[in-house]
This record gives structure tokens, C-alpha cells and sequence, in this order.
């Protein structure tokens, strides 16, 4: 029987899309520069993971870019959620699910960033406890980030659904025994299914 819901922060609660931001304020060249120097890198990674702070990631490539093209980009890097618009449907979803007693929780690959600007999500204000990579060291799909989860918040794998927009962070979290879906917000209908699936009244 499932009692609580996990869900993904980037590409579930809010739009994650940072090529579609970066074709908004640099060339093609300069874009497809910024992703395999920056976005396609273990600096990002490790950014998640808490280890590199965002300033530290951009004093790494600063040497990379003109002054124009690194300007644009810290204040891309140093402001990340105000360009993840939030999906009002997810959270009048997220909603409801408070309001009928189920357990809510974020589990999401992100740094400390998060804690200076990604407050005004306002779906935030209805889950029961938020994990964050940065804030035990482990990135999805490693498994000891869903040990985690369950430990901090006293969570039983097998009453747990989790939506994520990637595959492997699904499989990773079905290896831990959770019950997992992967989310596309261009299908909300598959997602109301997969909740009626398990039993969720929507």
C-alpha cells in the first residue's frame, strides 16, 4: 500500500530545460560551448553533490570565456531556479495528495544553491521533508542517496512511489524497492494513471 510520494525537483516540480535558457542568451557556438564546459561536466556533478560550491565552478572556467559570455553565464549559474518555472497542474496535484494524508518528499540531485533561491517553489510548502544530494553527499541513481531518504524521514521502501524524469534514477530507485515511474509533464495522463495504479485516489 503506498503512503508516500517522492518526488524529483527538475523536470517533475519545475521545468528543467537549461539548453532552452541558454539558446535564449547566447549563440548557438556559445551554448554548445557552455554545455560540454560547464553543464556536461564532473564540476556540475560534484556541485550537486556539495563538494564544489557554484563560485569555485565558475572561478574554474572563468579563463574559458570573454567577459561578456561570463557575465551572462554567472548570473545563469548563480540564479538557476529563477529560470525552472514551477508546473502549476504538478502542484495543485501535489495538493490535493497533502490534503488526503499521503506523505510528500522531495529527493532531487541539487546544490546548495537550492537554499538562497529556489524557495519560491511553491509547491515546497506542502511535502513532509526534502533531500537533497548536496545535503548527504550521494547523487541518483547511487544507491545509498534512496537509503538516505528512507533513514532521515522513517520511510519503508515498499510504501513509496517515486516520480523522476529520468530512467535511471527509476531503476535505481525500483533496485531499493520502491515502486517507480518515470515522469513527462507532457503526459500528466500517465502519471494520474500510474497514481490510480498503485491505489491513490485522483
Amino acid at each position: 500500500m503506498v503512503k508516500n510520494i517522492v518526488f524529483d525537483m527538475g523536470g517533475v516540480l519545475v521545468e528543467f530545460s537549461p539548453q532552452k535558457v541558454l539558446d535564449r542568451f547566447f549563440t548557438k557556438e556559445e551554448s554548445k560551448f557552455i554545455t560540454e564546459n560547464v553543464f556536461n561536466t564532473t564540476m556540475w556533478r560534484e556541485r550537486d553533490r556539495g563538494t564544489l560550491q557554484s563560485e569555485q565552478l565558475l572561478l574554474n572556467v572563468r579563463h574559458l570565456f570573454s567577459e561578456e559570455v561570463y557575465c551572462k553565464l554567472r548570473k545563469f549559474v548563480l540564479n538557476f531556479f529563477a529560470y525552472m518555472p514551477e508546473f502549476d497542474d504538478v502542484c495543485e496535484t501535489i495538493k490535493m495528495l497533502k490534503e488526503q494524508g499521503y506523505g510528500l518528499y522531495v529527493l532531487s540531485n541539487c546544490s546548495p544553491d537550492f537554499y538562497q533561491n529556489g524557495q519560491y517553489i511553491k509547491s515546497i510548502r506542502y511535502f513532509d521533508g526534502l533531500l537533497l544530494s548536496c545535503d548527504c553527499g550521494f547523487l541518483k541513481p547511487e544507491p545509498e542517496i534512496y537509503e538516505h531518504l528512507f533513514n532521515k524521514f522513517g520511510l519503508n521502501a515498499g510504501e513509496c512511489i517515486f516520480f523522476d524524469d529520468l530512467q535511471e534514477n527509476v531503476d535505481g530507485a525500483i533496485a531499493m524497492g520502491m515502486q517507480a515511474f518515470r515522469f513527462n509533464h507532457d503526459d500528466m495522463q500517465s502519471f494520474n494513471a500510474e497514481l490510480r495504479r498503485v491505489g491513490v485516489k485522483i
